[in-house]
Parts: structure tokens; C-alpha cells; sequence
């Protein structure tokens, strides 16, 4: 299990070299979860995607033992086809079971805000206050729901339309906290989220601008994320595995 210790610690390191975060990660033991930010690049040349520190493609093994838990926040890192050898499948050479990363190129921001909710959802799941039981329904649903952010990061107008004026404007939060209720179905929820968004540009009286908006069309940039490994043994919190634990605290030594 993660630990389940609501007091969550994290830990953060600016490296400016290989052998810098190979020694940030040194400690994987004590770490449940890895968190790399970089600069990720297919080197055609030799076949390779990676990330770039100090100038260099790292694939993995340059790194040391890392945590069970590794999250590229990185471009191409999960790139597929081609023969390609990438940084993603490499790492759990290095001790890692589960490990995140975008298949393609990906804005920083973006990646941010949907890094952080799964980070969000890990700790509700921790703390018991969703009924997601492992580290794979957290991030299902994370992807999931973050479609909202994708349609409404696809261009400037729908992200000022979006913040509105105040927090009480806000079209993201009447989204979150009210309009999309009950009305996002797994398998459908781009097309449904585009519903609940168009109804709420019809109410405001700005549905040909929302329209217009809209044309060009949006990338599902969360879609485009593999979690490879085995995500499902991940166990945030389980009442039947808690019940066990607190019996074992019981048994004389």
C-alpha cells in the first residue's frame, strides 16, 4: 500500500545533471512516487526517447534504483512505434512498477493541472474519502474528467469565457460544481462535455461565439497519457486490509 499517513510529504530537487538526479532518487526506498520534470526528445538517430538532463539523453539506466511510482512530466517519453526504446519502458528495469508519461508533445501548464487532480484524487483515495481503491481508478479517473480543461484550454477566448469575471462568474466552477453532475458518461465524456458546455454558452445568450469557438476543434491531450505497469496492485485504501492491519497491532509480540 501507499502509505496511509494523511500527512503526505513531498520532497523537491532542481538537478542540473545526470548524476544529480540519480542522487535525488537514491533514496527510492524511501519514496513512494517520483515526480520528473523535463525536457523529453526522440533522438531518430539512435532510436531512443528519453528525457534531456544536463544536455544529455537519459533512457533509464543512466538513474539508479527509482521508486515504485514514476511520473514523466515530459514530452514524447511514451512514444510508440517506429522500434523506438523509450525512458517509459526502460524504468522498470530500475525498480519501478508503475510509470506515467505522454506518448506525445505536451503544454507545461496543462500538464500541471492534470498532474495535480491526480495527485488530488491519490490522496482522497488515501484518506478513504472516494471509493477508488487503487492507483489505477485514480488516474482513470483524473483522464477522465479532465476533458473539461481540454476543450477549454484549446484557445484564448474560451479560456477567458471560461475564468470569468469573479469567482461566483466562473464557468469552470458551475461545471464542476453543478452542471456536469450525474451527466458525464465514462465512454462518452468529450461528447458530453461538450454538451454541458454548450448549454451553458446558450444560457449566457453567447452560443454563436461559443460555436465559432469551438470550429477548429480541441486536442484530448490527457488521452495521449500511458500509465504502463501495474497500476491496479497500487492500493490507495482498502477498509478490509485497514481492519487487518489495526488486528495485527493487537497480536502480543
Amino acid at each position: 500500500m501507499l502509505r496511509s499517513d494523511s500527512r503526505i510529504k513531498a520532497e523537491f530537487a532542481e538537478v542540473d545533471s545526470v548524476e544529480e538526479l540519480r542522487a535525488a532518487l537514491s533514496g527510492g526506498d524511501d519514496h513512494d512516487i517520483a515526480v520528473i520534470s523535463a525536457h523529453g526528445r526522440v533522438d531518430k538517430s539512435t532510436g531512443g526517447a528519453g528525457i534531456v538532463v544536463g544536455g544529455k539523453l537519459v533512457q533509464g539506466p543512466e538513474l539508479g534504483n527509482v521508486p515504485k511510482i514514476v511520473c514523466l512530466s515530459a514530452c514524447d517519453v511514451s512514444s510508440r512505434g517506429s522500434g523506438l526504446i523509450n525512458i517509459a519502458d526502460l524504468l522498470f528495469r530500475q525498480g519501478a512498477s508503475v510509470v506515467l508519461g505522454p506518448m506525445i508533445p505536451v503544454d507545461v501548464q496543462r500538464n500541471a493541472m492534470l498532474m495535480m487532480r491526480f495527485f488530488i484524487y491519490i490522496s482522497e483515495g488515501i484518506e478513504g474519502r472516494t471509493d477508488m481503491r487503487s492507483l489505477d481508478q485514480a488516474w482513470h479517473f483524473a483522464a477522465m474528467s479532465n476533458a473539461v480543461n481540454d476543450i477549454l484550454a484549446s484557445n484564448t477566448s474560451l479560456r477567458i469565457w471560461a475564468n470569468g469575471t469573479s469567482e461566483e462568474d466562473s464557468v469552470l466552477r458551475e461545471f464542476m460544481l453543478t452542471k456536469s453532475v450525474g451527466k458525464l458518461r465514462s465512454n462518452h465524456v468529450d461528447e458530453d462535455t461538450e454538451s454541458v458546455l454548450e448549454e451553458m454558452a446558450k444560457e449566457r445568450g453567447i452560443l454563436p461565439k461559443w460555436k465559432a469557438w469551438m470550429t477548429p476543434g480541441y486536442l484530448p491531450e490527457s488521452a495521449f497519457y500511458a500509465m504502463l505497469g501495474w497500476p491496479e496492485r497500487i492500493v490507495l485504501h482498502d477498509d478490509a486490509l485497514d481492519e487487518i492491519a489495526e488486528a495485527l497491532k493487537r497480536v502480543p509480540t
